[in-house]
């Protein structure tokens, strides 16, 4: 994972500074934050018929609503979204759209158990958190953090204010979505109005980037959910639409890499 990732980040930088003729960075100055053995559950449990919990209905519902926003499929009818056939009506949507592609059903209800287990279940998110942790190191200069990751990223800082870490890259990422996600973030939002997270004190540059038809970044722009100056791009990322390694080797998040380790960025 670390090797791959480490490739496309390195295609980023490649692409933001222009130099090709020599590494930049090392796979061991990469560290990755692996996690999804922590979601695994047997196969029989991704079923369809099993999306019944409350909050994995509505973020599905919201991943609905954002994919007929943008014309990718039809727009659910607002006047019949109750009972289970709603459910699988969304992932048939869902599935036959340019968001999702070829992602299967089982893949659609593995993401949103992700997300509502690592909100519901505490046990499960101190684990992941003590993995991140785990991966911080003196020298750690930028965080490059990917869909939940940007998540998990966002509260460990909180959680450990001794990291010196002055640059934050989120991407794809879904921290702004509203209740689901904003409201259940450690620290809590501002009440507002409007509600805005916390920055993290650590963090001096803060760049997010998000895919055009990403629906999983519902909010695209997270400076207007969040204290502080964020810098917000917007990427067409073609029909991996939430794929890591397409983020990491945009332009824009070699540029934001390559600035917080001290390149010259033209």
């Amino acid at each position: 994972m670390r090797h791959e990732w480490a490739n496309h980040l390195l295609g980023g930088i490649y692409s933001a500074i222009g130099v090709r003729s020599q590494k930049l960075l090392a796979d061991a100055e990469v560290e990755c934050v692996f996690y999804g053995d922590v979601f695994r559950k047997p196969a029989s449990m991704l079923g369809p018929g099993l999306v019944t919990d409350p909050f994995e209905v509505d973020l599905l519902m919201s991943w609905w609503r954002a994919a007929a926003a943008h014309g990718s499929v039809v727009s659910p009818d607002e006047r019949t979204l109750a009972g289970s056939d709603i459910i699988r009506r969304a992932l048939i949507a869902l599935a036959g759209s340019s968001f999702v592609g070829k992602r299967a059903d089982s893949a659609l209800i593995f993401g949103l158990g992700q997300v509502r287990s690592y909100f519901t279940m505490p046990d499960l998110r101190d684990k992941i958190l003590s993995r991140f942790a785990d991966a911080i190191q003196p020298d750690t200069q930028v965080i490059v953090a990917h869909s939940l990751g940007s998540v998990i990223a966002y509260e460990s800082l909180f959680a450990h204010p001794e990291w010196s870490i002055p640059a934050l890259v989120t991407l794809g990422s879904p921290l702004a979505v509203p209740n689901l996600i904003l409201n259940r973030l450690q620290p809590s939002p501002d009440a507002g109005p409007p509600i805005r997270g916390k920055r993290p004190p650590q963090i001096r540059e803060w760049t997010n980037i998000a895919a055009t038809n990403d629906f999983v970044a519902l909010r695209k722009k997270l400076g207007d959910h969040f204290h502080g100056k964020i810098t917000d791009w917007e990427i067409d990322n073609g029909g991996s639409f939430h794929s890591a390694l397409r983020y990491l080797n945009a332009e824009v998040t070699g540029r934001a890499v390559a600035s917080a380790l001290g390149y010259v960025v033209s």
